[in-house]
């Protein structure tokens, strides 16, 4: 807090980040004050802040004072083009989202000013006593949103028949769109948003008298193709959707009224006060008469409308198929008729030909048909041949394997056949008797002796 109410502006390049995040905490919470209507009270609107003498001492704190930077604050928004000053907003023909040559001096007359170490309140407004712009700045944040929710409001309209308004109708049908707690927007909030609507995002047109909005989702081509100003046709339709209105408004007043005083003829007959049922049963059956021919006038202006509204569909349609109908034109000329056309078939036929004729080449040079066949039929033969080796392999593992089986299988019934025999340890098994029947090998010793005895 003390930081945002001290002269903070040394810091622009002693400190720059604490500099601009100085400038931005003010900045938005003057935004959002706005938007809020906290600011209702001194003047200020949630479009437009009025920077004035009764703003400065609302912003007062009780033992900081007065904010010593204000001034810095509107300056650097202002060209960060986020608080603008009203008049240079709607005097301005160009968006201000764009850059052009024009403001280039002036954005370098104020760096000069600002590197020099000069106040540039001169660029922004007249100062007031304590060197602070004075003035009315357009916040640019709010009108974005605001402008957002106007698109939202109308992305229900089928035709460009309900996308047309009088300023007025506009007005209406916005005055209360921030709400009971915000200040109701005044005819020059309705033209700094109709302003910024038109101008700065290009999704309305806007003469002082009639607004006129894009489609939404309507491309760049399409607004390119609709009329840049407001036509007369435009300004007609606009004039009867703002009586079309006001009548329904006039109806359900009227039809209010009738209910009122059909209560209070039966308020007045319970008290037995019968002169004043007959007062409220003649003006109820006055304005019953005055709403059946305001109904009546409702509903023929609702099929003029409806009548001009078809019609301006058709004349879109037909505008439609004229463009098309051009652009066909425009292409066949380009297609230069039906004998270029012609001209490229036999071309490329042509070309097609050779392409075939240098395949039908290249596949000469391809090995002959009988060649094929030879080689095919080598490898058939071999195929069939490794097939029977290995046919012949299997048969033969077959052959192994009852081989060995059969051979088990008699070990098995010799084991069986063979009696028992008490040996030394009492008993003799058939491996012991099969280990009898087998010769015994000679002993080492055996084998010495036997070579010792001379022969006869």
């Amino acid at each position: 807090m003390p930081a945002l109410y001290a002269d903070f502006e040394s810091q622009r390049f002693l400190n720059p980040d604490g500099y601009r995040a100085n400038v931005d905490a003010w900045r938005q919470a003057i935004t959002r004050a706005a938007l809020e209507g906290r600011l209702a009270a001194i003047g200020s609107s949630a479009l437009v802040v009025d920077v004035s003498k009764q703003l400065l001492a609302s912003l007062e704190h009780r033992r900081y004072g007065q904010p010593l930077a204000f001034d810095a604050v509107l300056r650097d928004s202002a060209f960060d083009k986020r608080l603008i000053p009203l008049d240079a907003f709607l005097s301005g023909s160009r968006s201000i989202y764009q850059t052009s040559q024009a403001t280039l001096p002036w954005i370098i007359a104020a760096w000069i000013a600002r590197t020099l170490g000069f106040s540039d309140s001169w660029l922004l407004g007249h100062a007031g006593t304590t060197g602070t712009v004075l003035g009315q700045f357009v916040v640019v944040d709010n009108l974005a949103i605001l402008a957002n929710r106007v698109r939202e409001d109308l992305s229900g309209a089928a035709s460009q028949f309900e996308l047309t308004f009088t300023r007025q109708h506009f007005f209406k049908m916005v005055a209360d769109m921030q709400g009971s707690a915000s200040r109701p927007l005044s005819g020059v909030d309705v033209d700094v948003l109709l302003t910024f609507m038109s101008r700065d995002l290009g999704v309305a047109r806007y003469d002082g008298k009639v607004v006129k909005f894009d489609p939404i989702g309507a491309t760049a081509t399409v607004r390119d193709n609709r009329a840049n100003h407001i036509t007369e046709e435009d300004a007609t339709i606009a004039s009867l959707r703002e009586l079309i209105e006001n009548l329904r408004d006039q109806t359900a007043m009227i039809t209010q009224r009738i209910d009122t005083l059909s209560l209070s003829a039966k308020a007045q007959v319970a008290r037995s006060d019968t002169i004043s049922a007959k007062a409220a049963l003649r003006s109820r059956k006055l304005l019953q008469d005055v709403l059946q021919k305001q109904l009546a006038t409702l509903g023929q202006l609702e099929q003029v409308a409806t009548s001009i509204e078809q019609a301006s569909d058709q004349a879109h349609f037909v505008g439609v198929l004229e463009s098309s109908s051009g652009l066909l034109e425009r292409l066949n000329t380009e297609v230069g008729g039906v004998e270029r056309v012609e001209k490229a078939m036999e071309g490329l036929q042509a070309h097609m030909l050779d392409v075939e004729a240098i395949q039908e080449t290249m596949a000469g040079a391809s090995p002959s048909s009988e060649e094929e066949d030879a080689v095919a039929a080598e490898l058939e033969k071999l195929a069939q041949e490794e097939d029977s080796v290995s046919q012949a392999v299997e048969n033969r593992e077959d052959t192994n394997v009852a081989d060995v089986d059969e051979l088990a299988r008699r070990l098995a019934d010799l084991e069986h056949s063979l009696p028992s025999v008490p040996g030394p340890s009492g008993q003799v098994t058939a491996k012991t008797v099969a280990d009898d029947r087998q010769p015994s090998r000679p002993s080492e010793s055996d084998r010495g002796a036997a070579r010792q005895v001379p022969a006869e």
